[in-house]
């Protein structure tokens, strides 16, 4: 599977993609909101995990152009430090699959992407 994850914290996106190529997914990541923007606009993913405050374009905001403007049906994980009721409120307004917290252990991570796409691994 062709995973797309933007996240900022150098250190968990490492961790996170090392798990998921480990998995037999092909991951691409980027690391601010500008940049996942023009990469999701031009590449097609089978799964997109965003965390929720990146440089320029946050989470919700990605999640927002994808699902509203540019029609996506890929599946969408925000994860974010902050458990916040209002935030986990509006990514489920906007169309969010799942809004999880940090640390992310990596077999929920996989557990929730086997749940919308049916297979955890490549």
């Amino acid at each position: 599977m062709k995973v797309f994850y933007a996240e900022d914290d150098q250190m968990m996106q490492k961790m996170v993609a090392y798990s998921l190529i480990r998995m037999g997914h092909e991951v691409i990541t980027v690391d601010n909101g500008k940049e996942a923007l023009e990469t999701l606009k031009s590449e097609s993913f089978d799964f997109i995990i965003l965390d929720l405050f990146l440089p320029y374009y946050s989470g919700l905001d990605l999640a927002k152009i994808l699902k509203q403007e540019l029609k996506t049906r890929t599946p969408i994980i925000i994860l974010s430090r902050s458990g916040m009721d209002y935030l986990k409120k509006q990514a489920k307004e906007i169309g969010v699959d799942e809004y999880l917290t940090k640390p992310i252990e990596p077999d929920l991570l996989l557990l929730k992407m086997k749940k919308y796409t049916g297979t955890a691994s490549g």
